[in-house]
């Protein structure tokens, strides 16, 4: 089912309609239902979403407000409540261009993201991490083995 066939049938239901707000495309509906007059969607992830925000108005003469009475788990929402007709909007909160950045670079050249790393990423830009860890004899690292238990030969046990 493409997007306009769906919100074709959202706008027939008697959850009312349902429309999407994103930076470029956004997240393919892939459920609706209103169960006992309590309204619950499921969508696709979001490529780069820090998170999602769902918006309801009754009229739209009146525009959207967020809508907390619901909750997001594992890509749908649904409320706990007994919900009257509406018309719904999905936003995606799109991740800080810095933190995607070096959560793709540390993704691709390490084995995945810390929060250190990725401070330390943002704090270099991704040129300066590269150059940085295309050097390691520059790289000073805290190698104190005189902590803990040593054996004679200086092997750790």
């Amino acid at each position: 089912m493409n997007l306009r066939t769906f919100l074709s049938l959202a706008c027939a239901s008697s959850l009312g309609c349902l429309t999407l707000k994103a930076a470029d495309a956004p997240p393919a509906i892939t459920g609706l239902t209103l169960n006992g007059g309590q309204p619950k969607f499921s969508f696709t992830p979001y490529p780069a979403a820090e998170g999602y925000k769902v918006f309801r108005a009754n009229d739209l003469k009146l525009g959207f407000t967020e809508d907390t009475s619901g909750s997001i788990t594992d890509f749908s929402w649904t409320t706990p409540l007994l919900a009257p007709m509406g018309f719904f909007r999905l936003q995606v909160q799109p991740m800080n261009p810095d933190k995607l950045a070096a959560t793709t670079l540390l993704n691709r050249i390490a084995y995945g993201p810390t929060p250190d790393d990725l401070e330390r990423v943002i704090a270099l830009g991704p040129n300066g991490y590269i150059t940085e860890q295309l050097a390691p004899e520059a790289l000073t690292e805290n190698s104190d083995l005189t902590s803990g238990n040593q054996t004679d030969n200086g092997w750790i046990r």
